[in-house]
């Protein structure tokens, strides 16, 4: 059987729409295989994407100062809007000067409707372009996210800081079920909503409305390293109300050692009345106690 590998170029479009602005669209290169035996496709390595953006009128005399991305040189503008294609975070580019046969490109991660702080300054024989920024409203402002323009349906993406997913970053990632821990082989991986850490101790969970003893043996005495009583995962003591995964009450460490701290055994009780108060109305919770017996 005859396996052929073959390599799509890159192909770019730049196609005028209403009002003189411009349409950008570029397929990146695509590697595959092609089974001659029976003529199948078979995908092997895909970095196919697409971004729709479209540039406004270009301003002449003008450049956006103190935003560059990258600074490449190229032949005429559009090349220059090819790169900002290219370049995720580009939302605008400062051309020029257009009388030279090189001209510098500036790829710029704002707009001037964009970004507080952002004017145009003159600059004599450059052109200012900025695209449709879609990212103007701050819809990835959650998590500090990262924000680009001109993908999805939406026209924009939002790229998430690490521990955080979903379509607006405000969704975790479970570090410990997924394996993306660097928790040493004799500790255990506890995840938290947006981080995870790791633990060499004894733990405890307490369901809400639930009591549960901890104890040491012979003369060891209960040191409380850790406690939290809310919610910081669906899936401890599982229930229909739950509202959030970010509930900490404040209170919960003191009032934990206040019960067993330097004991050789304490009960444990799950409710709001031990911690001061509901940290979270609505949701059903669980205490989480780390700790160790320490002779």
């Amino acid at each position: 059987m005859l396996l052929l590998t073959a390599i799509v170029s890159l192909l770019w479009i730049i196609a005028p729409v209403a009002g003189s602005a411009v349409a950008v669209k570029v397929c990146h290169s695509v590697l595959f295989k092609i089974d001659i035996a029976d003529n199948s496709f078979i995908p092997a390595l895909s970095t196919d994407y697409e971004r729709r953006i479209v540039f406004k009128e270009p301003i002449s005399d003008k450049a956006l100062l103190g935003h560059v991305i990258r600074r490449e040189l190229v032949s005429d503008e559009g090349q220059c809007r090819v790169k900002c294609y290219m370049e995720p975070s580009c939302v605008s580019i400062n051309v020029g000067p257009m009388n030279q046969v090189t001209k510098t490109c500036d790829l710029n991660n704002a707009t001037v409707d964009g970004s507080p702080g952002s004017t145009l300054k003159p600059k004599i024989g450059y052109l200012h372009l900025a695209v449709e920024n879609h990212c103007h409203s701050d819809p990835c402002r959650e998590k500090n996210a990262l924000c680009q323009v001109g993908f999805t349906e939406k026209r924009y993406r939002c790229v998430c800081q690490e521990g955080y997913q979903g379509t607006h970053c405000n969704e975790d990632v479970d570090e410990c079920t997924h394996n993306l821990h660097n928790c040493a082989p004799k500790m255990t991986c506890v995840n938290e909503y947006g981080s995870f850490f790791c633990k060499d101790s004894l733990s405890v969970i307490v369901c809400e409305g639930q009591t549960k003893e901890i104890r040491c043996e012979s003369i060891s005495k209960i040191r409380v390293l850790w406690a939290n009583y809310g919610r910081l995962n669906p899936e401890t003591c599982p229930h229909p109300s739950i509202r959030t995964i970010n509930c900490r009450a404040s209170a919960s460490l003191n009032n934990v050692r206040k019960v067993c701290q330097d004991k050789t055994a304490c009960t444990l009780k799950s409710n709001s009345g031990s911690f001061g108060g509901d940290p979270c109305g609505g949701t059903y919770k669980y205490l989480l106690v780390e700790y160790k017996c320490d002779d």
